[in-house]
């Protein structure tokens, strides 16, 4: 793509340049980009296809994965009740309640006790397929950088 009347705009895939030129002064400058996508289909550890799915599913697909991974870190380390997560993460209590409800409805954590004193825990799914979580962490690591996760 080129622009001809105050500069030029030249574009490339994996860098992007731009030079503007005047009389006066010349400006150039670049910025260098990857563009990676990851799908499904980069996951490598063999595992169902419905697990592959599921977890792409809770953890990329949707709203809330970067959050969702942060609880199944922190459950992996200590299981934890609401509160201790909430405060673990500085999340919202009830944005805590809502991800739970979901990863409980799709079998990757389970809840020991009840109302409010109840534990939460990684179910035995997430542990037999512990492995395609942490690949597509590395991946999500990989395009967004540790920061992402934090």
């Amino acid at each position: 793509m080129y622009i001809r009347k105050s500069g030029e705009i030249n574009y490339q895939i994996g860098n992007f340049f731009l030079s503007f030129a005047s009389a006066d002064n010349i400006i150039n400058f670049e910025l260098n980009f990857v563009m990676q996508t990851i799908t499904i289909r980069n996951i490598k550890i063999s595992s169902h296809r419905q697990t592959k799915t599921l977890f792409w599913h809770l953890f990329v697909a949707t709203r809330g994965g970067q959050n969702r991974i942060r609880i199944i870190n922190q459950l992996r380390i200590r299981p934890s009740n609401k509160n201790q997560l909430s405060q673990d993460l500085s999340l919202d209590y009830k944005l805590i309640e809502h991800h739970l409800d979901v990863l409980m409805k799709n079998n990757v954590v389970t809840k020991l006790g009840s109302n409010y004193g109840a534990t939460y825990f990684i179910s035995t799914l997430f542990e037999d397929a512990e492995q395609v979580f942490d690949e597509i962490v590395e991946q999500l690591k990989k395009i967004g950088g540790n920061e992402w996760l934090v």
